[in-house]
């Protein structure tokens, strides 16, 4: 079977079944009481594109992707690692940029990887803490209630329409 075909919910499904992953019940992930942690992948042209995202828009957003998962899960961020993938020809400035995106979400950066590949991508791990992670029972078991966390479905859509479709201006 095809991942197409399985889609993201399958796949975890299957993983699970298979007893290779365990307890994925949302896209946060309590790790111990507490300590909660996320990280969403950003690639060049499934989730975003060059021609129609500047460096800098494309940090933020990959920062605020986890910072909200943290939200829902109840958790203040407190550190973020960002690993990349670039090609060799990347800008200096281009970097700096998507770390000053990054920046403007307040969390600071601890750590990550730098990589080179074909095309972009930003891939960030956020950390942070909640006194009690919401859909969680005393204890640490996750309730019966489970979300599947994927709000964000049209987002990367979003960022792949012509600068018109999306609203933005052509400045």
């Amino acid at each position: 079977m095809r991942l197409s075909e399985l889609g993201e919910l399958g796949l975890l499904a299957e993983l699970e079944q298979r007893g290779l992953a365990e307890q994925i019940e949302d896209d946060a992930a309590e790790l111990q009481p507490g300590l909660v942690v996320t990280q969403d992948s950003l690639v060049e042209g499934v989730h975003f594109r060059l021609d129609w995202l500047s460096w800098q828009e494309l940090g933020f957003r990959a920062a605020a992707v986890n910072i909200s998962d943290l939200a829902a899960s109840g958790a203040r961020p407190e550190a973020l690692l960002v690993s990349l993938g670039l090609p060799g020809e990347t800008e200096l400035d281009d970097v700096l940029s998507l770390y000053a995106g990054i920046a403007e979400a307040g969390v600071p950066v601890r750590g990550g990887d730098t990589s080179e590949a074909a095309s972009v991508f930003v891939s960030v791990t956020a950390v942070g803490r909640a006194e009690r992670v919401p859909g969680r029972r005393a204890g640490g078991r996750a309730s019966r209630h489970r979300s599947s966390g994927r709000g964000r479905r049209g987002l990367p859509r979003a960022a792949l329409r012509p600068p018109a479709a999306t609203g933005r201006r052509g400045d």
